[in-house]
Formats: structure tokens, C-alpha cells, sequence
């Protein structure tokens, strides 16, 4: 369905928050679906590092418009 909406490629990334002490990767049915156990403790505060790890590598390259 997502594919159908969006013009370019793309992957989506699943994360839980479950009782796990680092990042552990998940297999996923759905083709371009990435998913990822994350710990349940400081959700918001307390996952920085691991956050950098996850993203380290990943750049975000904005579409030009065409007029």
C-alpha cells in the first residue's frame, strides 16, 4: 500500500520497546519493514547512544521539485 504512495524508495523502521538490554534486530514479514527491539527502560532519555548507533550511516537526501 505505502509503495503506491510514495514516488521514491523507502524502508520503514519498527521499533519496540520491550525488556532487552541493547538494539536486537528482528526478522519482519514485509518486505521493506526493518524492526528492532529497543530496552523499555528511559525510553525518552535514556536510548541516546544507542539511537546513534541505529542511525549512525543514515543520511537524509531531500527531493528537489521540478516546476
Amino acid at each position: 500500500m505505502l509503495s503506491g504512495l510514495v514516488a521514491h524508495d523507502f524502508r520503514v523502521l519498527l521499533i519496540n520497546h520491550t525488556a532487552v538490554t541493547g538494539v536486537v534486530e528482528v526478522q519482519w514479514p514485509l518486505e521493506k519493514v526493518c524492526s528492532i527491539l529497543m530496552p523499555n527502560e528511559e525510553k525518552w532519555d535514556g536510548n541516546d547512544h544507542l539511537w546513534s548507533e541505529i542511525l549512525s550511516g543514515i543520511l537524509l537526501n531531500e527531493a528537489k521539485s521540478h516546476p
